[in-house]
Parts: C-alpha cells; sequence; structure tokens
C-alpha cells in the first residue's frame, strides 16, 4: 500500500531544494564526480592522495554535503536501507523512496550487507531512524542529468535523510575507519588558532586532547577528564559514547572546556597538514599543534 507523506510546507520546500534540479548541471556533475571518489571506500587519505585497493564499486544515491550543527529538516524519517540494482533505496514497509543523505560517509558493505550511515553501522534489517522530510518530484524535474545520478536510481518519490538522529543512533556500532586516516592525526594536541587568531586562553591554563590510532580520544579541557570513540570516513569524523568526570566549570576553564568539546562534534573534518592537524567544525576552523607538555593533567 502506498503511504502518503504529509509535512509543513517548510520541511517539504526544504526537502525539495534538497533534491532539486535547480541548481546548474554543472554543480552537480562536479558534486557527483566528487561523490564517486568519495565513495571509493578506503583509497583517498586526508592529504588526497589515492590509493589503490580492491573495495567494491559503492551504491549510487542523491549526496549532500553535510555540517555539524546545520539546519536540517525535522520530520521523522525511519525505514530501512537496501541496494537495488546498484542504487541505494529506502525501504518504509512497502514504499520505496529515492533518498538523499550525507556524502562520504553513507555506504555500502558488501560482504555482511550493513548499511553504513553518517559514520554507523546498521545490520540488514535494522531501521535508521533519522530527521528529514519528504518529497515528490513531477516527471520533468527526473532529469539524470540534473540529479546526478543513472536514470535507474530516480525514484519519484524522495526523502532528505538528515545527521540529527534518534538516540538509537548511538547504540550503533562505529563503523570501521578509512585505511590510515587513523595514524595520521594520532597524537597528544593542543589548540593553536581558532579561524586564523591565537585564542585567549592559550596560556591561561593546562589543557590536551589526545588522539589514538586505535579509535580512542581521550584528554582534560581544563575542568574535566573526558574520553570517547571516534572514526573517520573520507576524513569526516564521529564519536561514540562520551564519558567524563563532573567537576564544575566556570569562567576562563569554560572558555577552554567549550573549544575543546567542539573539536568532537559528530560531521567535523580533519585533515592532518605537516606538523598541524586542522579541524572544521561548521564554519570555524580550528588548527592544533602537538603538546609541548604531554603529561595527565591534575583535576
Amino acid at each position: 500500500m502506498k503511504h502518503s507523506f504529509l509535512v509543513p510546507a517548510i520541511a517539504l520546500g526544504l526537502a525539495l531544494s534538497a533534491c532539486s534540479p535547480s541548481q546548474s548541471g554543472e554543480n552537480k556533475s562536479d558534486e557527483n564526480t566528487a561523490q564517486q571518489e568519495r565513495d571509493i571506500v578506503g583509497k583517498r587519505s586526508v592529504d588526497g592522495d589515492i590509493a589503490v585497493t580492491d573495495a567494491p564499486a559503492q551504491p549510487e544515491f542523491l549526496s549532500y554535503d553535510y555540517q555539524p550543527g546545520q539546519v536540517e529538516v525535522q520530520a521523522l524519517v525511519t525505514g530501512t536501507l537496501t541496494v537495488e540494482n546498484g542504487c541505494f533505496v529506502l525501504n518504509m514497509g512497502d514504499h520505496k523512496l529515492m533518498p538523499r543523505m550525507p556524502a562520504g560517509v553513507t555506504r555500502w558493505d558488501a560482504e555482511t550487507g550493513s548499511a553504513i550511515f553518517a559514520g554507523r553501522v546498521y545490520p540488514p534489517g535494522v531501521p535508521i531512524i533519522t530527521n528529514g522530510g519528504y518529497g515528490t518530484f513531477s516527471p520533468e524535474r527526473m532529469n539524470p542529468d540534473d540529479l546526478g545520478i543513472a536514470e535507474k536510481c530516480i525514484l519519484p518519490d524522495t526523502v532528505f535523510m538528515g545527521t540529527q538522529l534518534d538516540d538509537s543512533y548511538y547504540a550503533r556500532d562505529l563503523a570501521r575507519s578509512d585505511p590510515g586516516l587513523l595514524e595520521q592525526i594520532e597524537g597528544d594536541w593542543v589548540i593553536e588558532k581558532i579561524d586564523g587568531k591565537n585564542p585567549k586562553f592559550k596560556s591561561i591554563i593546562s589543557y590536551h586532547i589526545k588522539f589514538d590510532k586505535d579509535g580512542v580520544i581521550s584528554g582534560y579541557d581544563g575542568c574535566n577528564r573526558f574520553s570517547t570513540t571516534y572514526n573517520l570516513l573520507s576524513g569526516i569524523a564521529h564519536f561514540g559514547s562520551f564519558m567524563s568526570s563532573t567537576a564544575g566549570c566556570h569562567g576562563d576553564p569554560a572558555v577552554i572546556s567549550n573549544a575543546v568539546m567542539a573539536l568532537i562534534r559528530n560531521g567535523n573534518r580533519y585533515a592532518r597538514l605537516g606538523d598541524t592537524v586542522h579541524v572544521t567544525s561548521g564554519e570555524t576552523q580550528y588548527v592544533l599543534s602537538k603538546n609541548p607538555a604531554p603529561t595527565v593533567q591534575a583535576q
């Protein structure tokens, strides 16, 4: 039975704009080329080099570039991802929709039949529960050249799948990181610059954040010790359950803590450049340098 979808006008408008052919064919072509490069799973390192592996080709899908904290449509989306004829399909009961999903962190594990969505693993039959919005394409807007995907992948009903997921998201395992990426940012770091400027707190109090090659982050943010797990897919980070001590944090230490916590937001982009690590979190750029005194911080 075909489902009817009723969403607020603003949600529908955003969903359609996410999938709309109003973007130029040239931009769409560029997007598709970039997506194809990103979908060579495990081939791209953060410095842009591509190494040859035997990773299978990835399914085609409409994609978007997402950032932490971005505004997204908030209608409820629940369904299972499958691959049909080389294309991702979102199944909602007996209804099939063409999904638009975040680029670089949406993949298919052909060996296990699991979907990887927003950096986490969804085994066969496990639904993705997230935010999003629904729309329907008129026939004249179902143009492969405009949409940037093969005609075989185009369905009239479409769904924008956001990244502000349900709590069950954190019960899902993190996907395995792309080869070599964790090793590139391994180390004990402090914030050298924020948006090109030296942070005012640079010499106020000791703090640090440590990335290890096994996918664990630990550190001290000026107020509390903390730890979490993480992965990197196409240089994009996702984080597991967060653990921290519970000391109060006010004044200058709170400023440091906020800056350090901004480094561990889902969707942040990490790149090793020389002796520094560059982190893009939304519109903010961080440069990390090696911790000059990598010691255990006292409370």
